[in-house]
């Protein structure tokens, strides 16, 4: 009997200094006195969740981005003299200088304002007159100033990938820098009012940059009653400044 009480006092010092391994005492001094208290250190945060959140608040994020676009053009003009042309062109374009200045919320959201954006789109077309079903080329070059309200949602890797996905929608004026007909050059400059712009990618940052793609939509009339819609696809690059954590 002794050497079973023996072997069972063994097991529960063992048991016991295990358990104390396991606690850490932590010392809050106050005025007054002095209490020590006890926690775990074997909790869940040795987890996926570990250093969650990485955002510890709302920050301030600029993000200024590079990139070019490709796709397609679709504009329908309807005259006052009856007449109706239908306009299909090849889309190129360049993102040249495009800041989105927001607020990061934690870990998942950013709500950000695009300003200042310089889109720059060279239109190689051809445009047919639905009457006669003649057909020309036509050449232009187009810049336009979008201000658009970004949406993106995190969802972070560790505190150095954030892969995201966005959604951002407003409205941009246009202007028409010249247009060429079949190698007879017609240089002209024009207002071509505002249009609709949405657009709808994913990304991802690391740490301070910024990678993306997606899809972009322009539509809307034109000054002359044209009907016109723009689909393209588009790829960034670019960098982020503002607090990381």
């Amino acid at each position: 009997m002794k050497k079973t009480y023996l072997a069972l006092l063994l097991i529960l010092a063992m048991t016991v200094t295990g358990m104390a391994q396991d606690v850490k005492p932590v010392v809050r001094a106050s005025s007054n006195t002095t209490t020590t208290t006890y926690e775990n250190t074997q909790s869940s945060s040795n987890g996926f969740w570990a250093d969650r959140p990485y955002i510890k608040g709302a920050r301030f994020n600029a993000y200024f981005d590079f990139g070019f676009s490709f796709g397609g053009y679709n504009r329908m003009v309807y005259t006052t003299s009856g007449n109706s042309y239908y306009t299909k062109a090849t889309l190129l374009g360049l993102q040249v200088f495009n800041p989105t200045l927001g607020v990061r919320i934690f870990d998942y959201g950013f709500v950000g304002v695009q300003i200042g954006y310089t889109d720059l789109e060279m239109l190689f077309s051809k445009v047919t007159n639905y009457n006669n079903y003649s057909t020309r080329r036509v050449n232009m070059f187009t810049q336009s100033y979008p201000i658009m309200i970004d949406l993106r949602g995190f969802f972070p890797i560790n505190k150095d990938f954030h892969p995201y996905i966005e959604y951002a929608f407003g409205w941009s004026p246009e202007f028409i820098f010249c247009e060429s007909y079949d190698g007879n050059e017609d240089w002209m400059y024009d207002y071509n009012g505002w249009f609709n712009k949405t657009r709808l990618g994913i990304g991802i940052d690391i740490r301070r940059l910024s990678l993306g793609l997606g899809w972009n939509r322009n539509w809307g009339h034109e000054n002359n009653g044209s009907v016109f819609k723009r689909d393209y696809f588009y790829m960034k690059v670019g960098i982020k400044l503002g607090r990381r954590e």
